[in-house]
């Protein structure tokens, strides 16, 4: 099953134009020092996920299950990369 950024149920075909458009997918993006953070809207489940990297190396993966929960886990994510 596939779903919008809302939680809202949408067909295969909906989430494939939509996983297209790097604007839409992208929910956060932050270069701290030597440390990408990214997050993202998957679409399915989990609905989106932050992914901490430095270099080619992933360090961090956290899910969640709303659009509120990844914002707030995002900013909370670069607060703790920043701070180590």
């Amino acid at each position: 099953m596939y779903f919008d950024q809302h939680g809202n149920p949408i067909s295969e075909e909906e989430w494939t134009e939509l996983h297209e458009n790097a604007v839409y997918r992208q929910v956060g993006y932050a270069v701290v020092g030597d440390y990408l953070v990214s997050t993202v809207w998957l679409g399915r489940d989990p609905l989106f996920e932050t992914r901490v990297f430095k270099g080619v190396h992933e360090l961090d993966q956290v899910s969640y299950a709303t659009l509120g929960e990844a914002l707030i886990g995002h900013a909370k994510t670069v607060e703790k990369v920043r701070s180590e």
